[in-house]
């Protein structure tokens, strides 16, 4: 089932319950988190805010597709919207993530049931 990930006038519907697409995402995700932590190593704190942009740039391209930074960004410098759109998108695929795991728990009979079938 697709769940639409709105930011601003990005939009862009994403079935996270799909193996495949959730792996990209995830894949960005290792990715992002390798970089972004990289970033924060920097010595300049310019060159830090770049770097983590930068970061959160590719996270977006990575999942969402080629050029969904500039549209999710535009060609903004700050952190901190840079921060709140990551925020978003997490917040969007932790939301779904849970939504997968209740269906999982759900499917699954509990001990005491599958003992009372024996």
């Amino acid at each position: 089932m697709s769940k639409t990930f709105t930011y601003g006038e990005f939009t862009k519907e994403l079935d996270l319950l799909d193996y495949e697409c959730m792996g990209k995402i995830e894949d960005a995700m290792d990715a992002f988190t390798e970089r972004y932590d990289k970033a924060t190593q920097e010595e300049r704190q310019s060159d830090k805010m770049k770097g983590c942009i930068h970061a959160i740039a590719e996270l977006f391209d990575k999942s969402l597709g080629d050029d969904a930074s500039n549209k999710i960004l535009g060609k903004k410098t700050n952190l901190e919207e840079a921060l709140d759109a990551e925020k978003a998108f997490v917040d969007f695929v932790k939301e779904q993530s849970e939504e997968a795991e209740k269906k999982y728990s759900a499917s699954l009979p509990n001990r005491a049931q599958r003992r009372t079938k024996r």
